[in-house]
């Protein structure tokens, strides 16, 4: 596992996220056959929520076998209401005209306003939205908790 690599080297503070609800991408709903009656698979969802329902556990074993470790659970599952609270207001719309495979198509004009759109293209997520999950996990407590990186990075 990578973060008993890094522990071997040396890194003792980590901040170790759940997994998005990937089933809300477009190019996952627009995949998806049949094509689901809500704007989202939620097959997807709920199968990536069985993970993350296990991850504190993972964490906490994870804290247990390296000692004076810190680990900190991220929820990026639960980030609907970040992007909210940020001004994201388009959440199944992709930023540009996307190809069969999610991407951009190339020299097409992407939206003028990236601040409203939670995805660039089918697949990936926009600067605007990377930076509301940064700013929520950075001095929040509601995305990353029980401490936020700032306490991450201030504890002994």
């Amino acid at each position: 596992m990578y973060m008993q690599s890094l522990y071997v080297l040396g890194a003792r503070k980590f901040v170790v996220f759940s997994i998005p609800r990937l089933g809300c991408a477009p190019g996952v709903v627009n995949s998806a056959n049949p094509k689901p009656a809500i704007p989202w698979a939620e097959d997807v969802n709920s199968l990536l929520l069985v993970y993350n329902t296990r991850l504190p556990s993972m964490i906490t074993n994870l804290q247990r076998d390296s000692f004076g470790s810190t680990f900190v659970p991220g929820d990026a599952y639960g980030l609907k209401q970040k992007f909210s609270e940020a001004g994201i207001n388009t959440v199944q719309i992709p930023c540009c005209q996307v190809r069969a495979d999610g991407m951009c198509v190339p020299d097409s004009t992407p939206c003028l306003d990236r601040t409203q759109f939670i995805f660039y293209d089918a697949i990936r997520a926009t600067d605007v939205a990377y930076k509301a999950v940064a700013d929520a996990c950075f001095s929040g407590f509601i995305t990353c908790a029980p401490l936020n990186i700032q306490q991450l990075a201030q504890k002994q």
